[in-house]
């Protein structure tokens, strides 16, 4: 031996922690940026729907959830930081940033909730009756009858 203390196993298994450690990292960011883009494509498609009891209400209830619990573990953190962290101003900012971002689901949630109360539970009345544009159709490049007419 050359006078140094064998290393330990976990000594030798660290570099397999980080290395697990980091793909656990990106497998739930990616897991994060894909529900948040899936929320904004349902809500998106279910906001032709509207009124109370829609999807475009599941979509809201979803989108206030989704930030909400995100800026929820950024400001438990923030507040509470490990003791190994030196700062955690980034952490209250982006989640009080989070926080704002799920009011953006809770107002028209409440919004829409106060309207159905208003309405007593009856459902809400639909914006257009019958079709929407009344066109005479007309037919393209049709020939004339009379070539000599006018």
């Amino acid at each position: 031996q050359d006078g140094r203390p064998p290393r330990s196993h976990a000594g030798r298994l660290a570099p397999l922690g980080v290395f697990l450690g980091a793909a656990g990292f990106a497998a739930g960011l990616t897991c994060a940026y894909l529900a948040m883009r899936d929320l904004m494509v349902y809500a998106g498609s279910t906001a032709a729907g509207g009124g109370s009891g829609s999807g475009m209400d599941a979509g809201f209830l979803m989108w206030a959830a989704l930030f909400g619990a995100l800026g929820w573990n950024f400001l438990s953190l923030g507040f509470d930081p490990p003791a190994s962290m030196s700062g955690a101003g980034g952490w209250i900012v982006a989640g009080v940033l989070f926080e704002l971002m799920a009011l953006g689901g809770v107002v028209p949630l409440v919004w829409s909730a106060r309207e159905w109360v208003a309405r007593g539970g009856a459902p809400e009345e639909p914006l257009f009756e019958g079709p929407v544009v009344r066109a005479k159709p007309k037919p393209l490049n049709s020939p004339r009858r009379d070539w000599r007419a006018p």
